[in-house]
């Protein structure tokens, strides 16, 4: 075996929440007693709002959410945690933007949530609503946007840019040959 010998992946002690651990296990931040929902949300936004930059001048106060789940948490806390994101960003005067919430980076039999937040201007917003279609993550076409209510389309505050996707067919790789 070449390397230093396999570390053990860390299991927290019963009745303890290991905030700000890795993926695969790596230590955390620090260990406390389990958080509510709330408690939970009020640590994760409470820390990452402040690394938020100031919204531009007259910006919309859009914040793009990935809520994810672990692996081993189920969707109702999962939908239980953002409701609680959604109300400490709404109070700090930002408005998530279609935001994701399921399992995007799990790792086997890990519970647990992970929260990522990315300020948005009209250029990133417009960007990260672009549809995509990948083996880690899909945005397909006709999701709701902020611009909806309940995927009906209300009247944009300005003209949408015009989109263009071109959709070219994938090629498999001939024997012998390299991708990239």
């Amino acid at each position: 075996m070449w390397g230093p010998p396999p570390r053990r992946i860390r299991t927290g002690t019963a009745g303890t929440t290991e905030l700000g651990m890795g993926i695969h296990g790596e230590p955390g931040l620090r260990t406390t007693r389990h958080l509510t929902a709330a408690e939970l949300t009020d640590e994760l936004v409470g820390n990452l709002l402040p690394e938020l930059p100031e919204p531009p001048p007259g910006g919309r106060g859009w914040v793009a959410v990935l809520l994810n789940g672990l692996g081993r948490t189920k969707y109702e806390e999962l939908f239980v945690v953002y409701r609680q994101v959604n109300r400490r960003l709404r109070e700090a005067g930002l408005r998530p933007f279609r935001p994701e919430v399921g399992e995007f980076v799990t790792s086997f039999d890990m519970a647990g949530v992970s929260l990522s937040l990315m300020l948005l201007d009209d250029e990133l917003a417009e960007l990260y609503d672009a549809p995509c279609d990948t083996p880690a993550f899909r945005s397909l076409p006709g999701r709701t946007r902020p611009g909806t209510t309940n995927g009906r389309r209300r009247r944009p505050q300005h003209p949408p840019r015009q989109r263009h996707l071109t959709r070219r067919p994938m090629r498999r790789p001939t024997r012998g040959s390299t991708c990239g």
